[in-house]
């Protein structure tokens, strides 16, 4: 049975996530042709699962999130998701030197994935790696949580759509775990959250 090697998935935010957040792993020292090169190699992969809303960097950078995608590709050996290609240019998250080695056996292209209707998924890999490879940051565990200045900063359309359609932030504080930001007025989320949890994304 084929099964499809899982890279480039971060912390969802909630308490009980295994996962690593990516400022966990930037090297600023990095090779920026070999990022470009990456970053081609990324975005070329094939879809292989479509979710029901738009991906967010996790770094807070401003980018729109309709950038970040909402599906998850593979060129037939790993799986990541779209906007793991936002990470390696962008903010110089690296990644697994067998899947770089895997990318220049390609010549950084990125093949037609040929999958199975039976494929699955293993995460392992990718689990042990970042335990390995982190570089204990502690304040990357908190990254996730944007707060109504990031929000503001980032200039999200829909965001402030969603503001200006509950008539403003409350003075009530969001009621997602964790979460410190000011919920919408008549909501008990924040505008982050709530647009989250209406999109089904984490």
């Amino acid at each position: 049975m084929q099964q499809l090697i899982a890279i480039g998935f971060w912390n969802d935010g909630s308490d009980d996530c295994p996962l690593h957040n990516p400022q966990e792993f930037v090297d600023p020292r990095g090779d920026e042709g070999l990022r470009e090169d990456l970053f081609h190699y990324l975005n070329a992969g094939s879809p292989t699962i479509q979710y029901l809303g738009y991906s967010w960097c996790r770094f807070a950078c401003g980018i729109d999130e309709s950038e970040m995608g909402t599906s998850d590709l593979s060129d037939g050996v790993w799986l990541w998701p779209e906007g793991l290609a936002h990470y390696v240019a962008r903010h110089g998250v690296r990644l697994p030197d067998e899947f770089v080695e895997h990318a220049r056996s390609n010549g950084f292209r990125a093949p037609v994935a040929q999958l199975e209707d039976e494929a699955t998924v293993d995460a392992t890999f990718w689990a042990e790696w970042c335990a390995s490879n982190s570089n204990g940051d502690p304040e990357a565990k908190a990254v996730w949580r944007r707060t109504a200045v990031e929000i503001e900063a980032a200039e999200s359309d829909i965001l402030q759509k969603l503001i200006e359609k509950h008539g403003g932030l409350s003075e009530d504080t969001c009621a997602w775990a964790g979460c410190e930001s000011s919920a919408l007025l008549g909501l008990a989320f924040c505008p982050s959250c709530a647009h989250n949890q209406m999109n089904h994304w984490p």
